[in-house]
């Protein structure tokens, strides 16, 4: 049984190891969320395990590698904005691209960007999450290929 992953993420130097392992991971709109009250974002999605990408010599021979479902959230989150996505739409899908944040007067903009110009924007306090797991890998059906 492969481990699972499991990364707390305290600073931006934790959210760019987050960003690098969920690049490529499939989230459905739907599984998507802000909670106000509890000033939490979170996310499920089908995240590509690139620390567990085949070698070249096995891309040769067709492997493909894996997918596994991960949970992602941040704590201390105050607003949430979107750009052509909607948190909850049940036919949205997309592929997350990247994770960034920059340091505004005292407090964070924390960027999720989606392949096709979809994001989500998010102003948080401090950069304070988990990243985790949920489930066995499974074969992917394709292997992520863009720059």
């Amino acid at each position: 049984m492969p481990e699972t992953l499991k990364l707390r993420i305290t600073d931006g130097k934790d959210l760019s190891v987050a960003s690098a392992l969920m690049q490529d991971c499939v989230v459905a709109a739907v599984d998507m969320a802000f909670d106000a009250k509890a000033r939490r974002f979170a996310l499920i999605g089908n995240r590509y395990r690139h620390e567990a990408a085949p070698g070249f010599f096995s891309r040769l021979v067709g492997a493909k590698g894996e997918r596994v479902r991960t949970g992602f959230h941040l704590n201390d989150v105050t607003a949430a904005t979107t750009k052509n996505i909607a948190l909850g739409d049940p036919d949205a899908i997309g592929a997350l691209l990247a994770i960034d944040a920059q340091a505004i007067d005292e407090a964070f903009e924390i960027v999720l960007t989606f392949a096709g110009g979809s994001s989500v924007r998010l102003k948080a306090d401090c950069i304070d999450g988990l990243m985790n797991d949920l489930s066995e890998p499974w074969p992917a059906g394709a292997r992520p290929n863009h720059d």
